[in-house]
C-alpha cells in the first residue's frame, strides 16, 4: 500500500493536460511510461505505469489516478492534491506531504514534494521535471528510513489519448 501511495507522489505532483471539457476549466492528461526502482542492493525493478489527471484551476486542484505495479500487482489508487500559488499539499490514506512548484501557477515547470507514510517509517522526497508537461513528464523519488535511502524510482511517462489510456489500463488491471 505504502509504495501506491508513493507512486500517487509522482502522479499528483506531474501537471498536464489533452482533453477539456466543454465549458469547464477541468483538464484531463493520460499518460503512459515506466518506472525503474532501484533498490538499495543496486537491483533494478522496471514496469508499467499510468497516469490520469484532472487539473481544475477554478477548484485549485489536481486530482490523480495511478496504475502502478506494488507487491507483486499492479493496482489503482487515486488522490486529490491542492494548489495555493506555487504551493501544494496532498493527503493520500495516513500520508500527508506539502511541496513547492516552480515557474507561473499552472504552467509550472518543476515540482518537489515530501512526504510521510507513517505505517511504512517512509519518507519520500518526490522531484518532478514538467517542462514538457503536454507531451511528458518525468520524475525521481527517494525512499528513506531512518535516515537512509531504501530505494530510489525513476519514472518517465508520455501523454496519450484516452482510448490507449484505457486499453493499458483493462490490461494491467485484468478487467
Amino acid at each position: 500500500m505504502w509504495l501506491r501511495i508513493a507512486a500517487l507522489a509522482l502522479v499528483l505532483c506531474s501537471f498536464a493536460s489533452l482533453s477539456r471539457a466543454a465549458g469547464s476549466t477541468a483538464e484531463t492528461i493520460y499518460y503512459i511510461g515506466e518506472a525503474a526502482t532501484t533498490g538499495a542492493d543496486g537491483s533494478v525493478e522496471r514496469h508499467s505505469y499510468l497516469i490520469a489527471r484532472t487539473m481544475d484551476q477554478s477548484a485549485s486542484t489536481i486530482a490523480e489516478s495511478a496504475v502502478t505495479f506494488t507487491t507483486g500487482a499492479y493496482a489503482e489508487a487515486s488522490s486529490v492534491m491542492k494548489v495555493d500559488g506555487n504551493r501544494i499539499s496532498m493527503t493520500a490514506g495516513s500520508s500527508e506531504g506539502k511541496g513547492e512548484l516552480t515557474s507561473k501557477p499552472w504552467e509550472w515547470t518543476f515540482l518537489r514534494l515530501e512526504f510521510e507514510i507513517p505505517r511504512a517509517g517512509l519518507k519520500i522526497v518526490d522531484y518532478n521535471f514538467l517542462a514538457e508537461y503536454r507531451t511528458s513528464i518525468q520524475g525521481h523519488k527517494d525512499f528513506i528510513r531512518g535516515g537512509t535511502l531504501v530505494r530510489q524510482e525513476d519514472v518517465v511517462l508520455h501523454a496519450v489519448d484516452k482510448a490507449a489510456y484505457e486499453a493499458k489500463r483493462a490490461q494491467l488491471l485484468r478487467k
